[in-house]
């Protein structure tokens, strides 16, 4: 997914009539307008999968709360478990709607916002093995998991780096794009915002 925008932008990019090469403080705003018209750019992206035990049960409600034994009780009578097998997505991108360019002596320098990591997507889930308790069935047992099946697939992404990678894949997207338009010996350097 995230491949594929990064093509789409730069087709977006290669596709607009280009300026002569240059580094003038004059080209700057027609190069930023190109930049942020690309959005967000979703530049690195992980998928993780896994099988997970999924418990659920009604709790004791009322004065029944509060009597001895009554929590063993309710896992015993109403207890549901399920193997949840899973695939999650998390991906990670810049808001190219922020971007900075400063024009200096020698050099061009691309302003960016921290790398941001998007909302983990279940891909697929299935249940497997569901045990339903004797005077309860958790249909929804699935949906339960879906939120620590989220947790679970961003805390592996973050452990991973994928915002450091997201911010890279950025740069060297927009150095790609940017190298092209600009004067011969010009560098091109990002500082985050």
């Amino acid at each position: 997914m995230a491949g594929a925008l990064s093509i789409a932008a730069f087709g977006a990019w290669i596709a607009l009539p280009k300026a002569a090469p240059s580094s003038s403080p004059d080209s700057m705003p027609m190069v930023l307008d190109r930049v942020r018209s690309m959005g967000e750019l979703h530049s690195a992206s992980h998928t993780f999968t896994g099988v997970d035990l999924v418990k659920s049960q009604q709790e004791p409600s009322g004065l029944l709360a509060f009597a001895p034994g009554a929590q063993p009780a309710a896992a015993f009578f109403t207890g549901n478990q399920a193997s949840l097998a899973w695939t999650a997505t998390v991906e990670a991108g810049v808001d190219l709607n922020r971007a900075e360019i400063v024009s200096l002596p020698g050099k061009v320098i691309v302003r960016l916002p921290e790398a941001r990591i998007y909302a983990a997507q279940v891909d697929h889930s299935k249940v497997h093995q569901h045990q339903r308790g004797l005077f309860w069935r958790d249909d929804n047992i699935a949906l339960k998991g879906l939120d620590e099946i989220k947790a679970k697939a961003r805390k592996a992404a973050e452990a991973r780096g994928i915002a450091d990678q997201a911010e890279a894949s950025a740069h060297n997207t927009l150095r790609k794009m940017l190298e092209p338009a600009l004067a011969p010996g010009i560098q091109v350097e990002f500082q985050t915002i």
